[in-house]
């Protein structure tokens, strides 16, 4: 093999190494947040199983959305995303109302008791954000966000299920 072979080889074989290591991070910071959302005591959404949080936070963002929708943006299935919502249903905190547009459609949105959980969620997620980025500069947040937008983008165009 010539040099300049094996010099491209070993790029290679470091930056996929790179990658591994990189996308292990991803993940790891993923669940490590998310399993610190779940771990605050007194977070008022304790009683919520991980897949009903997804679910109560897509309709919180997203007022009047579908069922579909829901499940196109949780990578659910939507006979989960259907039995979710009856779950959340029947724990006050979603409704459902017929679409004008077509009455064979329903939209999603958070009940009162719904909104007030959402609302509490969102500030825990904000001050647990804040704590973990507060060693980064604004330039460096600006630069995490950037290069994250840039992966997820990626990851969006690439063939396959996302």
């Amino acid at each position: 093999m010539s040099d300049a072979k094996a010099g491209m080889a070993h790029h290679d074989d470091a930056a996929t190494r790179e990658g591994e290591e990189i996308a292990d991070l991803l993940s790891e910071i993923g669940r490590t947040f998310k399993a610190q959302l779940r771990g605050l005591a007194d977070s008022p959404a304790r009683h919520l199983s991980l897949p009903q949080r997804d679910v109560l936070v897509r309709i919180g963002r997203r007022p009047g959305c579908s069922p579909a929708s829901v499940s196109e943006r949780t990578g659910r299935d939507p006979g989960q995303v259907t039995r979710l919502v009856a779950e959340l249903e029947g724990l006050d905190l979603v409704e459902r109302e017929r679409s004008v547009e077509d009455r064979r459609s329903v939209n999603l949105k958070l009940s009162r008791k719904g909104r007030t959980l959402f609302a509490h969620m969102l500030e825990r997620r904000a001050a647990l954000s804040s704590d973990m980025l507060c060693d980064l500069s604004a330039e460096e947040l600006v630069e995490l966000r950037r290069v994250l937008q840039t992966i997820r983008g990626r990851l969006r165009d690439m063939p396959g299920d996302p």
